[in-house]
């Protein structure tokens, strides 16, 4: 709940419940080999430290990840990917919108695993999803993305990376036209792969930002992975890329969110 007297003064009453039982205090430390959520009475095991899949409720395990196995693009590079130099087409790194409209994330952002820790953090926010990270002190995320305009139907758009993984996680979004597609090719064979499809939020399971969360299991054996955009018969298609996690385990198996129900991104 915030209500506001002006522009720069926020009164603020975050994550009020009610409970029959008796308050639970935050663990003064966690058991060895985990650690404590910034906010939330929860630990966290090492290994579920940048994983891309959050274990607190504010997300702090996920928070500050960027390294050879989690690649989040703010630093303006692709981590260890290559990009095709022989495709008409490329993949780039910005923040904000994608130069093509009613394509790419929407919310003039990039996926925001730390949002929460933003809220918590105290800064002035009525309503998360509308956010576009214009907000003084805060820097502006980035990721990839392949821009499709100036192609032709079947041009594509190639990065490649290597790895012994044994689980590969990220997050994509694909608003477009259908016939544009994104693809991901370990060793020459398609594993993965989605059509782009029209921002309609409240009937996908896409969150207000566009954003989706997949995965794809490998081998743990040394391959190499090309995740390749691929133009349609219009522009709309600017796919986009973020978060991309190199796990040493199996992919964990989740059951589906039963209807109306949505997963979280």
């Amino acid at each position: 709940i915030v209500s506001a007297a002006s522009q720069e003064e926020f009164t603020q009453l975050c994550n009020i419940s009610l409970s029959r039982s008796s308050c639970n205090n935050p663990p003064e430390q966690c058991p060895p080999g985990s650690y404590k959520c910034k906010y939330t009475n929860q630990c966290y095991r090492e290994a579920e430290r940048c994983d891309g899949k959050a274990q607190c409720l504010d997300n702090y395990d996920e928070f500050n990840c960027s390294s050879a196995n989690y690649i989040d693009f703010n630093d303006g590079t692709f981590g260890a990917g290559v990009r095709s130099k022989n495709d008409s087409l490329q993949w780039m790194i910005t923040s904000g919108n994608t130069p093509t409209k009613n394509t790419g994330p929407t919310m003039s952002r990039d996926h925001l695993p730390h949002l929460s820790l933003l809220y918590l953090e105290g800064i002035p926010i009525t309503d998360l999803e509308k956010m576009t990270y214009s907000i003084p002190g805060i820097k502006m995320g980035k990721y990839a993305y392949a821009e499709m305009s100036g192609g032709f139907l079947g041009d594509k758009a190639t990065l490649t990376y290597t790895t012994t993984a044994r689980c590969m996680r990220f997050h994509y979004s694909a608003i477009g036209s259908p016939g544009n597609q994104l693809s991901i090719w370990v060793n020459n064979t398609e594993v993965w792969m989605v059509q782009a499809s029209p921002y309609q939020y409240g009937f996908t399971n896409m969150s207000a930002s566009g954003w989706k969360q997949s995965q794809v299991n490998l081998t743990g054996q040394f391959v190499t992975i090309k995740i390749i955009a691929q133009r349609g018969p219009d522009d709309l298609g600017d796919f986009a890329l973020d978060d991309i996690v190199f796990l040493n385990e199996s992919c964990p198996v989740s059951a589906p969110c039963p209807p109306p129900l949505f997963s979280c991104g």
